[in-house]
């Protein structure tokens, strides 16, 4: 029994002698648990979200149980997890937007003696994570930092989060038709409903995403004689509507090219996560190209050389027919650009041109057709290049085009019939005889 009494006496004196040594006031401490943090974590949920900017997280929940005299701050288990994918890649670490209700304050504490839930959250937009992930808690204690779990996931058990949008959106039609300067634009029909309690625009609302061939296309509008204009108001998608009302309105967007499809996707950007409320792929083959055309036509029947009235200056005449496909009476002039150049260089109409005038200012009823003539000063023995084209339509349509050699207007010339020789003031037979 003494030998028993003086071996525990020494041993409490061993310890009270290493107490001192190294400055432990609870030398019991130092006995099984002296290299633990003072807190056990354990994984309670693991779950991927969209975020704030669009990417995709990977986030932890851990359970604390703090066995401490003081309080863990939640940051404290945050900035000790490290996760890694199945390749031994690291994912950094990022944190949840304000709006996410299942975001975790970092910054709340676990009090003393208690349980609570800390939190960490990754960034996976362009990670590949594999069957599993890897999550790894590390703490400070005494010794310095120890491993406080260690632990795999299967990536097949985490479960995602995806937040439920109050809107709808759906694209009812879809064409392709022609701008200004030949330009191909992309016109969609969309319609917005807005189920939430609250008025709102599908701009407010929604982001609307369309890319072809890699490259997002950029919203345009129609001209603003387009056949399609009437039917677009161009206030519509940024007009609030009430709860349960809907909007049917038009979006107009130039195509980078006529070959890569259309990808589309709509996003409600009032969600933690902008939850995608609309995603499609158009195939550009799939797509009806409608051409509106001009309401008029011009024919031609010959282009004529020879001298004006004064018999001064050397003139090519155009001659042809003029038909009026609109509903309302025009005439050639007023809807018409004629544009003729030689060599480069822009020729003057010919104003001493018998009678062509009248032709040219003659109102000319719907569905009826009128013979033109008009005439132009020449400059050189250069070839003659003509283009009508309709000033009042949205894209200038083309009524004509023709280039013409010098002797092939004085064989015009010299086919002519009467009644197109009795347009100019002196026919000319022969090349030699244009002096200019």
């Amino acid at each position: 029994m003494k030998n028993t009494l003086k071996k525990a006496s020494l041993f409490v004196s061993l310890i009270s002698v290493v107490a001192i040594l190294f400055g432990c006031s609870n030398p019991l401490s130092l006995l099984g648990g002296g290299s633990k943090t003072g807190y056990d974590v354990a994984v309670n949920e693991v779950f991927t979200c969209g975020n704030y900017d669009g990417g995709q997280v990977l986030v932890v929940n851990f359970d604390v149980d703090n066995k401490l005299d003081t309080a863990v701050a939640g940051y404290t288990i945050e900035y000790g997890t490290v996760v890694t994918t199945e390749d031994g890649t690291a994912l950094s670490s990022t944190y949840l937007g304000g709006n996410n209700p299942y975001a975790l304050d970092s910054m709340s504490q676990i009090p003393a003696k208690s349980q609570g839930v800390a939190q960490a959250a990754f960034d996976i937009s362009n990670a590949t994570l594999g069957n599993t992930i890897h999550v790894t808690v590390t703490g400070q204690a005494k010794k310095g930092t120890v491993t406080i779990l260690d632990e795999d996931i299967e990536v097949s058990t985490i479960q995602a989060k995806v937040s439920q949008s109050e809107y709808e959106f759906a694209i009812l039609d879809q064409e392709i038709t022609e701008g200004e300067e030949g330009a191909k634009l992309l016109v969609l029909t969309c319609n917005f409903k807005n189920n939430s309690t609250e008025s709102t625009s599908c701009s407010s609302a929604l982001r609307m995403k369309i890319f072809q061939s890699g490259r997002e296309l950029d919203s345009t509008w129609l001209p603003y004689n387009h056949p399609l204009k009437e039917d677009i108001n161009a206030d519509d998608d940024f007009t609030e509507i009430k709860g349960g009302s809907e909007v049917t309105f038009k979006e107009v967007y130039q195509l980078n090219d006529m070959e890569g499809d259309i990808e589309i996707s709509v996003n409600d950007w009032k969600t933690f996560d902008q939850v995608c409320v609309y995603e499609n792929t158009l195939a550009i083959a799939d797509i009806p190209e409608h051409v509106y055309g001009s309401d008029y036509e011009f024919k031609y029947k010959t282009a004529l050389i020879g001298l004006d009235k004064y018999q001064k200056n050397v003139i090519v005449v155009l001659v042809g027919e003029f038909t009026n496909n609109s509903s309302e009476a025009t005439s050639f002039q007023k809807i018409s650009k004629i544009d003729v150049k030689q060599d480069g260089f822009t020729l003057d109409k010919s104003y001493s041109l018998a009678g062509s005038n009248d032709w040219l200012t003659r109102e000319v009823q719907p569905g009826e057709t009128s013979l033109i003539y008009v005439g132009f000063n020449l400059k050189t023995k250069g070839d003659v290049e003509i283009k009508i084209t309709d000033r009042y339509h949205f894209a200038e349509a083309e009524l004509y085009s023709g280039r013409f050699s010098l002797q092939q207007l004085v064989q015009n010339t010299v086919n002519a019939s009467e009644t197109d020789d009795d347009a100019l003031g002196g026919s000319i037979g022969s090349e030699d005889q244009v002096n200019l």
